[in-house]
């Protein structure tokens, strides 16, 4: 480049930095000093500063910076005038480099009265680099940061209602909040409050007596990067001197709709990332819902957190939630109970609440995990985790066991366990073990550690960076007609088609209870090494007789065909089997086949509209044994003299019964159908257990 042209670009530059220079003038700058200052002599100078935080911002319009030098301040009050504002431009109140400045609290009001919970009132205030000895308020205001500062709150902490229930920040309606690189400690809560936009971002949170962050209306906000521990009230209920009345379950995050007396709070798109939670003497998470409130939680988000054991319950989705994802989260599971002051913390157990819904839980690695079993929730997806602690997840209704391509009982393989950053070996069996091509919402696409996630992610929170994998497969649709259904249980429930079983000319099949019924099919792991999952019978009530169905959505049509299935015995006497040529719960034949029966029942609605049941046939052959697995194979023809049946046990080629129905009256009903399960027996825990269904249709209607 010639020097000609270095001019120019010099010239350019020289009058950009005139015309930025002169857009944005220097900010005013007030410095306080606690112990050389004087209101009335000095000017806000560094050499004449001021001497109380009061008199300065009785100074400020907005725009300014207020520098505090060492020393000890009294409290930061502000109130909004008549307008509405306490400051219409962002002011700014900090520690001057290298001091250490203590204000006794921070205090920030306006107008009395109802407030919207987006705020009543502007504040535009930014705290940096404080100490503050005795907590935050600020109540309705919009657009305040606290960031770099020390927040407690003077104790003690216990002993009554007033002392444990001291928050160290605290906010009542507001928009537009941040709290940012913080150390919150010594004190009852460390942050609690309702407004929109909430950031709660890089903060200690440490050493309190209740909850560490308690989200009590929460709108569109994040919560993000935060070290969580250590909280305990030091008792149990039985060891205060009023009976419990002041001492509190302690959680990490407290997810909480208040009660009547109280608006009903939402917590409404809010999400959870990159935080490390452990040391707690409750649990990581709550969810807590006053028992008549009709709010419900809505589009809850956790991603890349790191959770270390717990006394209670890790994760306690015990109040529902629409719209709640749990993905890439990492539970540090030990090989010994982490001790924690008196308690033992051996808790690793993720519970979803059986009535929420939406939910999805993904591409993590878990320790224990369950849904409640009954309740009209519903989930999306459980499945492509890695389960450390295997237990026995239910899926009925819209709830899930373990799907297809969950790693059980696995080691993750963890580089330091107890330092919870959820770093893992290189050939740990989480790598590349996660899903992205089949997550029904887009992932953030970060690790805890800003790591970009590659096209088959790892499981938990931490990516190996500099993998290059293939892209994961999907799912292969072949859009002919279907002679064959299948179910393996493998997805982990019944509810919906699996789509991973379609083939040429196969799909799955779907299934529905019997609505009348208080007692309900569930799929769960197996009981033998054979499978992963399989269909299991209800559990009882003492006292009732447990009377259900399954049906098969598919099979309206179906006239001639072939059922196959694997059944596996737990004691059940008699009561358990397949249907056939199921038109509803009372219009089919059922096979029941458990240990002390072998026998075919005919159930029909009669011209009165009766339900009839009879017995058909009958061979002991067909009987499972007391505890134990057989195949099945029930073939189902219509003949010119009626419908015949044919059993196979064994499904070798023999045949254990030969029956052909020839009512008249049968043969109308009955002219086609599908499949299903009957439950009918006064046992309580005694049932079977199915796999590996399929049926081959011959004929369709």
């Amino acid at each position: 480049m010639c020097v000609r042209s270095w001019i120019v670009v010099f010239g350019i530059l020289f009058a950009v930095v005139i015309i930025t220079s002169a857009a944005e003038p220097m900010t005013p700058v007030y410095h306080v000093d606690a112990v050389r200052g004087n209101d009335a002599a000095g000017d806000g100078s560094a050499a004449l500063p001021l001497k109380t935080i009061g008199h300065a911002l009785s100074l400020l319009s907005g725009g300014e910076t207020v520098v505090l030098h060492s020393g000890e301040y009294g409290a930061l009050q502000a109130r909004a005038n008549a307008e509405g504002e306490i400051f219409s431009k962002w002011v700014t109140v900090k520690a001057a480099d290298g001091a250490q400045p203590k204000v006794e609290r921070v205090v920030v009001s306006g107008p009395k009265g109802p407030q919207d919970q987006t705020g009543g009132f502007d504040v535009y205030l930014r705290l940096e680099g404080l100490t503050i000895v005795d907590g935050v308020r600020i109540d309705g205001g919009r657009h305040w940061a606290l960031v770099g500062c020390r927040v407690e709150r003077q104790g003690p902490w216990t002993g009554s209602v007033e002392n444990i229930e001291k928050t160290a920040v605290s906010f009542r309606c507001g928009t537009d909040i941040l709290i940012q690189d913080c150390e919150i400690t010594r004190t009852g809560t460390g942050i609690a409050g309702r407004a929109h936009q909430v950031r709660i971002l890089r903060n200690h949170i440490h050493g309190g007596s209740h909850d560490g962050i308690r989200v009590t209306g929460f709108w569109d906000s994040l919560i993000a990067g935060n070290h969580i521990h250590d909280f305990d009230d030091g008792v149990t209920d039985a060891e205060t001197a009023d009976k419990g009345r002041w001492s509190r379950h302690c959680d990490l995050i407290h997810i909480f709709i208040p009660g009547p007396g109280l608006p009903g709070w939402q917590n409404r798109n809010v999400v959870f990332r990159n935080n490390v939670l452990y040391d707690t003497e409750a649990q990581s998470v709550q969810f807590n819902n006053y028992y008549k409130s009709p709010v419900r939680n809505e589009k809850i988000v956790f991603e890349n957190n790191v959770f270390g054991p717990s006394h209670a319950n890790l994760f306690n989705n015990a109040d529902p939630c629409d719209g709640l994802i749990f993905r890439h989260n990492t539970v540090v599971v030990l090989p010994e109970p982490r001790k924690y002051h008196r308690w033992q913390l051996d808790n690793y157990s993720v519970r979803i609440s059986g009535r929420s819904t939406d939910v999805q839980v993904y591409n993590n690695i878990l320790g224990k995990v369950g849904w409640d079993r009954h309740g009209g929730g519903n989930t999306k997806l459980f499945d492509w985790n890695l389960i450390q602690l295997p237990g026995t997840p239910a899926g009925v209704g819209g709830a899930r066991a373990y799907g297809r391509f969950t790693l059980i009982g696995g080691d993750p393989q963890f580089v330091d366990p107890e330092a919870f950053d959820g770093r893992l070996k290189p050939d740990s069996p989480a790598i590349q073990a996660g899903t992205r091509r089949h997550a029904p919402t887009p992932l953030f696409d970060q690790d805890r550690e800003a790591t970009l996630r590659d096209a088959r992610p790892d499981l938990g929170a931490w990516e190996l960076p500099g993998q290059s994998p293939a892209a994961e497969p999907g799912v292969t649709v072949h859009p002919d007609k279907k002679t064959v259904f299948v179910d393996d249980f493998e997805d982990g429930h019944y509810v919906d088609v699996d789509p991973w079983l379609d083939g040429p000319g196969q799909q799955g099949l779907s299934w529905r209870q019997s609505e009348t019924s208080p007692f309900r099919f569930y799929v769960t792991n197996a009981e033998d090494a054979l499978d992963r999952n399989q269909l299991c019978t209800p559990v009882g009530q003492k006292g009732e007789r447990r009377k259900a169905s399954l049906l098969s959505e598919q099979g309206g049509n179906w006239r001639d065909y072939d059922l196959r299935f694997d059944a596996f015995n737990a004691y059940l006497p008699t009561g358990g089997g397949p249907l056939l040529l199921v038109r509803d719960r009372h219009n089919a034949y059922w096979l029941d086949i458990a240990r002390d029966a072998g026998k075919l029942f005919r159930l029909m609605t009669d011209e009165q509209g009766n339900v009839t049941i009879e017995q058909l046939a009958e061979s002991p052959a067909l009987r499972l044994p007391h505890r134990g697995r057989k195949t099945y194979l029930a073939s189902v023809r219509h003949k010119p003299d009626g419908i015949q049946f044919r059993l196979d046990v064994g499904a070798d080629g023999s045949v254990e019964l030969i029956h052909t129905d020839t009512s008249p009256r049968a043969r109308d009903v009955f002219s086609a159908g599908g499949v299903g399960f009957r439950d009918d027996t006064d046992q309580v825990h005694l049932g079977i257990r199915y796999d590996n269904v399929r049926v081959s249709v011959g004929e369709f209607e």
